[in-house]
């Protein structure tokens, strides 16, 4: 209705009156493309505030992990593609020829290599991670060079958004996943738990008993991952102590459950050395007076 309304009142118009780049046909053109580009706009819209229910209607068969990345493929894609049709619209009621089209490209890539190299390479890069898929939104990254880790939150053409452990947005230039190693952290299959702890130098005797009950505990507790190794060994002769350590690996690779088989150990080793009748040792020094 809009467009009928627009297109009969330009007709309207005296034709002395009209701008000569106009015309019928290229003002219905440019008003049904801006249409288009309208209502994409309004798709995407809809699907980020609705994200979860859209996603959830991916078959079933598929991988949460799967369907987290076509969701954001997919908004992506809808707000690329309305871009792309409000650029061609306005160029097309301007009435840019080809030739300008070239022109405008010529002097592009004169601007990339004078300076806008930084520009592409993260924008080619940004593309790449959506090819390649070393991470997604929802993954936690991290990059040791840099310092940086935290959750993805956004995967952009130009920068990718993560949110740190203590809830800061931090903004990386897509450039740097390029040239820098990134580990992707969610897709540890199990977590590796260490515990140490130490005796005192008299309860020497006393290691393998307590090594053989942590051994027997760790067999019988659900949350450690039997397919990895587990072990209580001796680590070394420390200044007042016998060092100890105890190493398994948690089933789940979610953080939050290491930290609580890592709680739940650390009660356990303190249990064992008790009913072993043993202790923990505090550090102690000896003072010897000189004589005069």
């Amino acid at each position: 209705m809009v467009i009928a309304l627009t297109t009969w009142l330009f007709q309207l118009i005296p034709a002395r009156a009209k701008l000569s780049i106009l015309n019928i046909d290229s003002l219905r053109t440019f008003l049904i493309t801006c249409g288009a580009s309208w209502t994409i706009q309004r798709w995407t819209s809809c699907f980020r505030i609705k994200r979860d229910q859209f996603t959830n209607r991916f078959p079933s068969s598929m991988a949460n992990r799967e369907k987290i990345f076509l969701a954001d493929v997919f908004e992506k894609v809808l707000s690329t593609t309305s871009f792309v049709l409000l650029m061609l619209a306005a160029l097309g009621i301007l009435g840019v020829p080809v030739t300008v089209l070239a022109t405008a490209g010529g002097l592009g890539a004169a601007a990339v290599a004078f300076g806008a190299q930084s520009v592409v390479s993260n924008s080619l890069t940004g593309f790449s991670l959506y090819i390649n898929r070393p991470f997604i939104v929802g993954d936690f990254i991290e990059i040791p060079s840099e310092k940086l880790s935290g959750i993805v939150e956004q995967i952009g053409w130009y920068y990718t958004q993560l949110r740190t452990y203590d809830r800061q947005p931090v903004f990386i230039p897509n450039s740097i996943f390029g040239s820098r190693s990134v580990m992707n952290i969610s897709e540890i299959d199990s977590r590796r738990v260490i515990i140490h702890f130490s005796l005192r130098f008299n309860d020497r005797s006393k290691i393998e008993p307590i090594r053989a009950e942590l051994l027997h505990q760790m067999s019988l507790n659900a949350l450690i991952d039997k397919q990895h190794e587990r072990f209580v060994i001796l680590d070394g002769y420390g200044d007042s102590s016998l060092d100890c350590q105890l190493v398994c690996c948690s089933r789940s690779n979610d953080y939050q459950d290491a930290l609580e088989l890592q709680h739940t150990l650390l009660l356990l080793v303190g249990d064992v050395i008790e009913e072993m009748g043993a202790q923990m040792p505090f550090p102690t020094r000896t003072l010897i007076r000189g004589s005069n």
